[in-house]
């Protein structure tokens, strides 16, 4: 039963591969085969991502630059305390 198995998975692997052989026998334009090697092209994607990276960076750059102003704060309400009053400083 295992022997059988592994037969039909080599034969099913080994008709996948002819289909592929098949399909890759069209022939390219000379356009189409640029458009592929930059496709694939792992330099000019990873160019690509840096310039994207340095753009990000520049921009982070210019927030830095400008002026920050930063606020906080904050309230307490107890309730039934309305009748307290507060020395004053006179």
């Amino acid at each position: 039963m295992k022997h059988n198995i592994k037969i039909l998975i080599f034969s099913l692997g080994w008709m996948a591969s002819l289909l592929s052989i098949q399909a890759q026998k069209k022939p390219l334009s000379l356009q189409d085969t640029r458009n592929l090697a930059l496709e694939f092209n792992k330099s000019l994607k990873v160019s690509a991502l840096q310039k994207v990276e340095a753009e990000a960076q520049k921009k982070e750059a210019f927030t830095n630059y400008l002026p920050s102003v930063e606020a906080s704060g904050s309230a307490l309400y107890y309730p039934g305390m309305d009748d307290i009053e507060i020395a004053s400083f006179t």
